[in-house]
């Protein structure tokens, strides 16, 4: 009788597992929010940026996301840039309106999220990379 009663306790968990709805693997970016604070470097590569005073170095973000759309602000040493589009699985491909000490312009921005704690991407043709901030 024990063995009939631990066989049919195994059979139930197995038919629960089996039954339930599937998970996102561990680390899917796609499941992964953008909103909130992010920091860490720019290296501005020539263009608007370098004509317009930006400096490479630390750099912040604070980014919502809400039914696949996303907005936030990016600033660095000399510049401040204001972003906002759609988000397509992992990537944000849009441009942004940024401000300079000599200026302002719309600039190309591709941003990549690596992991859910990490990105990467390019605003005009210059590099950042940005943890979130915990």
């Amino acid at each position: 009788m024990r063995y009939l009663i631990q066989g049919t306790s195994f059979l139930f968990t197995v038919a629960a597992l089996l039954l339930a709805p599937p998970l996102a693997p561990a680390g899917d970016v796609n499941t992964c929010s953008l909103t909130g604070a992010w920091r860490g470097e720019i290296a501005v590569v020539g263009g608007m940026l370098d004509v317009g005073m930006a400096g490479s170095g630390f750099t912040q973000a604070r980014l919502e996301e809400s039914a696949g759309s996303v907005t936030g602000v990016l600033s660095g040493p000399g510049f401040t840039a204001s972003v906002a589009g759609r988000r397509q699985g992992n990537r944000l491909d849009t441009s942004s309106w940024v401000s300079t000490g000599h200026g302002s312009g719309s600039l190309p921005f591709t941003m990549t999220l690596v992991s859910c704690d990490r990105l990467v991407g390019e605003l005009e043709r210059s590099p950042f990379k940005l943890e979130r901030v915990r």
